[in-house]
Formats: structure tokens, sequence, C-alpha cells
């Protein structure tokens, strides 16, 4: 991308660190937990020592879909060996295109997720901000917003380190189900505190036992489990 280059891999973790440095300076009673990597790009290298070179570092939120010139570190929603929790991102920007409504369809569809950012370029490049205005820039995310709100019922409202402490409970729970006396049995190990799954089924549930059961659209349910066992009921 014409960037110039760290001289060494010291050079770079060094700025790392500097930066994380001068933003405690700004808040300082805040923990820095969550790292975008720059034009989304991180070497395997820069990977392994980013953890030290931050502190409070818990989440790294790069890409989902692959990026124009093949260099973005992309990500699956996870839970990294080293316990940093994958979070990409999967739209933004004040004004979306509707690649990024498509995206978000898409990934809504799939982890029942709006993985959503804003850089400060957003406000401030000529492309998007003065050449825009504001009030332009504010309407476009706020009809964005609404969009997502009446296409999503149940959708949480959640900051990084908060959607990424979700992933981290979903990857880490083990479920089994069964079928008991004509209901629907769902147990969950390593459960904590809620746990959120989807159902797709064509018949109608009744009720739910251990949770709160949300229609999202004819055949689709988002299941909030509180109980480490639940149990469905459908209609005969």
């Amino acid at each position: 991308l014409d960037y110039p280059a760290w001289p060494s891999l010291e050079s770079m973790e060094l700025s790392v660190y500097e930066s994380f440095s001068f933003t405690k300076s700004l808040f300082p009673d805040s923990a820095i937990t969550t790292y975008v990597p720059p034009s989304n790009i991180l070497c395997p290298d820069a990977r392994r020592w980013l953890p030290q070179a931050l502190p409070d570092l818990q989440v790294i939120s790069s890409l989902y879909l692959p990026g124009e010139e093949g260099l973005a570190y992309e990500q699956e929603f996870s839970e990294a060996a080293d316990g940093i929790i994958e979070l990409p991102r999967v739209a933004g920007g004040y004004d979306p295109s509707s690649y990024f409504r498509w995206a978000s369809i898409n990934e809504l569809s799939l982890h029942y997720v709006n993985s959503y950012y804003i850089s400060p370029n957003d406000v401030l490049s000529d492309a998007d901000g003065p050449q825009k205005g504001w009030d332009y820039l504010h309407k476009q995310f706020e009809d964005y917003v609404k969009w997502v709100t009446n296409s999503a019922p149940g959708l949480q409202n959640k900051t990084a380190l908060e959607g990424a402490v979700a992933v981290q409970r979903f990857a880490r729970l083990a479920m089994k189900t069964r079928q008991v006396n004509g209901s629907f049995e769902i147990s969950l190990g390593n459960f904590y505190d809620v746990a959120w799954l989807m159902m797709r089924t064509s018949k109608k549930p009744v009720s739910l036992e251990g949770g709160i059961i949300t229609q999202v659209s004819s055949d689709l349910y988002l299941i909030q489990a509180q109980k480490p066992k639940i149990v469905i009921s459908f209609e005969e």
C-alpha cells in the first residue's frame, strides 16, 4: 500500500506501546481492551507480541470478509489459543454502502450479529465528511440503525468488549440435544450466566422452560437460554 516500512519488529512494537501510553494519558481511567489493526493489516509476528505491548488487550477487531488488496487480517468470531477474542468487523461508516448492507444481511443470517464500526475518516476525509456534511451522514447512519433494528428482532446493543464476551461464551458452549416425549431438550455445557442460540423449525413453539424465545421470521427463532437446560414444547 506504499506505506513506509518499520526498520525492525522492535521498532514496530515500541510504536504500539507508545500509542498505548499516549492513549492512557488521555483516558487514564479506561482500559484499552480492543485493537483495530491499521488498514486491517496485522502480520503473524506482530499478532504474537501484540498482547505484550498492550497489557489490557482482550479483543482484536479486523475484518470478517476479505479485503480488496488481499492483505487484511481476516477473522472468524472465535477465541484464539492465547485467550484473545477475535471479533471481526462486518460493516461500517456513517453512510453504509449497498455492499455493507448486503454484508450485514448475510451476517445476520449466519450468526445474527451486526458487527459495526465507525472510523474518524468517515467524518474527516474529503469523500465522506466535509463534502457530504454532518446532517447527511447523521441521517444515513440513523436510517441504517433503524433498518437493522426493524430487520432483527431481539438484537442487543453492545460495545466491542461486551460483544467479544458474548463471542467467548458462545465459543465455549458444548451443546447436546434430544427429543423427549415430543419436546426438544437442549443441554449446554460450559454454561455461564446466559447463552444465545438460533433455532429453525417448521413447527410452532408454544412454550420454553429455562429461557426466552423470540420469533425472528416465519421459521426462525432466537433463544435466550437462562439455564444450562432448556425444554421446548411445540404445537401438536
